[in-house]
């Protein structure tokens, strides 16, 4: 099986992306791989000072990814109009709902294929024309077909603040704070790990868990190697505005337990992808992060 080119996911997202911006749509921001991916190529042309420079990187090869995870402002779930239009400019590009309404996959033939997953803070009770579902936020009442759902993110939370922006065939696309990235996949490694837990004894679900955890280890030490010295400005507000959420006290939790030891599993996983000194200063900005419940 062929696997789909980095050139192939860039042309499909940016054409996504263009048309999710002329539908009055635009996301929040590109989390996941993608994200990653975008921000690690920008930062080859932009020349922004970051924490780790590339240059210092042991390994720059990007993870494969096929998803696109697009963070969209509850006000896109609120506009049925909107959200027709979204509909719409899914099915024009022949993809096909897979996880209903908020996953999307579209065929690219030769068993190839891309997804496009929507991600949605969780709303506060009373948020007129939302409601919220077991993982689905959805627009009340339910548009059925017509419309489209966010996967509940409660780790999403200030995704809207202080987005570092790329530009790429004259679009600018946000990317989430490092804060509330570094959220996301410090509590996605720590499901993952638990779930490998839970599969001792069958290997092939137990590795591929394990090899996921990884992969969400590995992203958190590369929003940590790319935050740029404009974003270290804004962290504080982000911390700040997060302080009692508990997406992000469960994420301080887990910070500690996986990257505060030597020995700890986040460390131990992560360490021989990068210079010690460098390894050493990532890990202790991260901490210095979620240290100040």
């Amino acid at each position: 099986m062929n696997k789909v080119t980095e050139g192939e996911l860039e042309q499909e997202f940016l054409e996504i992306w263009r048309r999710l911006v002329v539908a009055g749509a635009t996301p929040l921001a590109v989390a996941g791989g993608q994200g990653l991916l975008l921000k690690q190529n920008w930062l080859k042309r932009s020349g922004d000072q970051i924490l780790v420079p590339l240059d210092r990187w042991i390994d720059v090869n990007p993870r494969a990814t096929k998803d696109f995870d697009l963070v969209v402002d509850l006000g896109l779930i609120a506009d049925e109009m909107a959200q027709g239009r979204v509909t719409e400019l899914l099915t024009a590009m022949d993809y096909q709902s897979t996880i209903p309404r908020w996953q999307f996959t579209k065929d690219l033939g030769g068993a190839r294929q891309v997804v496009v997953e929507f991600h949605a803070e969780v709303p506060d009770k009373g948020l007129p024309n939302v409601r919220t579902k077991g993982h689905h936020i959805t627009h009340k009442p339910s548009l059925g077909e017509s419309g489209i759902h966010g996967r509940a993110n409660e780790e999403a939370a200030g995704c809207h603040l202080y987005s570092y922006i790329i530009n790429l065939a004259e679009l600018q696309i946000p990317l989430p704070n490092p804060v509330t990235w570094s959220v996301m996949k410090l509590t996605a490694m720590a499901d993952m790990v638990a779930k490998a837990g839970k599969h001792q004894d069958d290997g092939r679900k137990r590795r591929f868990f394990d090899g996921q955890a990884k992969k969400h280890a590995s992203d958190v030490c590369r929003i940590m190697a790319m935050t740029s010295r404009a974003e270290s400005r804004t962290t504080a507000r982000v911390i700040d505005f997060l302080k009692d959420n508990p997406a992000f006290s469960k994420a301080a939790d887990i910070a500690r337990e996986y990257f505060s030891r030597d020995e700890g599993w986040g460390t131990l996983n992560t360490k021989s992808a990068w210079a010690v000194d460098d390894h050493a200063e990532m890990r202790a900005v991260l901490l210095s992060w979620f240290s100040g419940r």
